[in-house]
């Protein structure tokens, strides 16, 4: 079921044939999960029915700092139930642990689609190798393709009916529409409990601002000691009919100068996200990718010759490789590797098949940007 290009389009995936994998980025990991096979131990809710495709993916592009330290994720939402359903929400959550996950601040940034952890204190930790130490970080999550439309946040300890992680379907549920787990709205200033203005999004204001709202300034922020913070940024509602799918694109931005305090590496985040937002929108990288386009390789029709036809205990490759790190492989009918190993420059390559069976294989060639692929038999 993962995504790959198929070049003859005959729908099976052959690498003989050609046929690659449909890549994100410049390294990728493509995985399915699905709601609909053990007990939800985390939710205690019934299935949906629903499956997700998700990519994981990264570019190599040490001239940019922003995009070289971003991960993106995709998403794909796929409803496998017979069920229409309506007032759906998405909610990524994130357990930041900047470090030492013990002295951590979050926030948002709701202009940016942003929610982010930070260090409460100055210095990360207490002296470990896992620790940061000095100037640590910040560490975002930007949606790229919608709008977020709550951010709550929840200390792993807190106030029974307030802060603490949820732990029941409805209690989920709620959180992604800024309901506290019991009942009540979020609601500006101080802790975000229990005052007068419902808001959706908790602790929107700049840290570098000492009149916003955030936890770092006691009067206008919680008062919270640095503790064990995590977040999770919602979108919705939405409606996900029987059979639809709904796409998301988010990114976690990285942002540490080692010359910036705590404070300040989180206006850096924020530049940083305006950057990997840009790109996003553009549809480009300045390291030359793409977020929708695949690189395809170069399939190059006439500069692979394969002899004698049939074959019988040696087979010749009379290729000119471009580099000296052409390979070769061979595959059988089967699509089983056989053998394979590096062409030797402008000469041609000879390889011993005494112990082939008879039957159909393939040779394909990788060498810069080509993929060539050719057929010979064994008789």
């Amino acid at each position: 079921m993962a995504p790959y290009i198929d070049k003859n389009n005959d729908g099976d995936y052959v690498p003989s044939d050609g046929d690659y994998p449909k890549i994100r980025g410049d390294q990728s990991i493509f995985l399915i999960f699905n709601d609909n096979k053990n007990a939800h131990t985390e939710s205690l809710g019934i299935p949906m029915g629903v499956e997700v495709h998700q990519w994981a993916y990264a570019y190599n592009c040490a001239s940019d700092t922003a995009l070289d330290h971003t991960i993106f994720i995709h998403y794909d939402i796929y409803n496998r139930s017979n069920n229409n359903y309506h007032d759906v929400y998405f909610g990524q959550f994130t357990d930041f642990d900047i470090g030492y996950a013990y002295d951590d601040y979050v926030g948002c940034d709701t202009n940016r689609n942003l929610f982010y952890g930070y260090n409460g204190l100055a210095v990360d930790g207490l002296g470990h190798l896992d620790h940061y130490g000095a100037n640590p970080p910040a560490q975002g999550v930007v949606f790229l393709s919608e709008d977020m439309t709550s951010f709550m946040a929840s200390y792993n300890t807190g106030v029974p009916g307030q802060s603490l992680d949820p732990s029941i379907d409805t209690g989920f549920y709620n959180f992604m529409q800024a309901i506290w787990a019991d009942g009540s709205h979020l609601t500006f200033g101080g802790k975000g409990y229990q005052g007068t203005n419902p808001i959706n999004f908790i602790y929107s204001g700049d840290p570098n601002d000492t009149i916003t709202w955030s936890e770092l300034h006691p009067g206008t922020g919680s008062g919270n000691i640095p503790y064990d913070r995590r977040g999770i940024g919602s979108i919705g509602p939405f409606n996900l009919a029987a059979g639809a799918v709904k796409s998301i694109d988010l990114a976690y931005v990285y942002a540490r100068d080692t010359s910036k305090s705590n404070i300040e590496n989180v206006t850096l985040l924020k530049y940083y996200t305006d950057k990997i937002q840009s790109y996003y929108d553009n549809d480009s990288t300045p390291c030359g990718g793409s977020f929708t386009a695949i690189t395809k390789p170069t399939s190059v029709s006439n500069t692979l010759r394969i002899y004698p036809v049939p074959a019988d205990k040696v087979v010749n490759i009379d290729y000119l490789p471009n580099t000296n790190s052409a390979i070769y492989e061979i595959y059988n009918i089967s699509g089983q590797l056989i053998q394979s190993g590096k062409l030797v420059k402008k000469q041609i390559n000879s390889l011993d098949i005494d112990n082939y069976k008879s039957g159909l294989y393939f040779v394909l060639i990788r060498d810069k940007s080509e993929i060539i692929s050719r057929k010979f038999i064994v008789r």
